[in-house]
């Protein structure tokens, strides 16, 4: 999965920010990224900055296919002085076809990897700007 397509775009975009890891329990730095890898998957998290310690994912491929993204209402619980940012990732996130307004914490209808690739390329360089803004300290930007 490390050297998949989407992953590598990442890492091209987010540079040093992006730290690799197996551990689903390391909460990322201020401004970085937790690239957390799975058996079958990858979680692309941030750190949390409600009264909850730990990371919250950004962006997840489960079963080496399905794109998982967060609701609104999780992104504005879990990182509530981030509103301009988080409105600007949930327009990218609704243009893959998610609804992202839906009770819970992911986003209902998952795409596809494999047929949302090219579109998801295609958009790194409008979604690095917006997850770099939500791994910064509030009012950092």
């Amino acid at each position: 999965m490390r050297q998949h397509p989407l992953i590598v775009g990442l890492r091209e975009r987010l540079g040093g920010r992006m730290e690799f890891t197996d551990s689903e329990n390391e909460t990322p730095q201020d401004g970085r990224f937790k690239a957390v890898f799975t058996a079958t998957g990858f979680s692309l998290r941030v750190r949390r900055r409600d009264d909850e310690n730990g990371p919250v994912a950004l962006i997840s491929v489960r079963d080496g296919e399905f794109l998982i993204f967060p609701t609104r209402t999780k992104l504005t619980r879990c990182l509530p002085n981030h509103q301009a940012a988080l409105e600007d990732y949930m327009s990218l996130v609704i243009s893959f076809g998610c609804d992202v307004e839906v009770d819970g914490n992911n986003a209902k209808y998952r795409p596809r990897l494999s047929s949302n690739l090219d579109t998801m390329l295609s958009k790194l360089d409008d979604i690095a700007p917006c997850l770099v803004a939500l791994a910064d300290p509030p009012g950092s930007q």
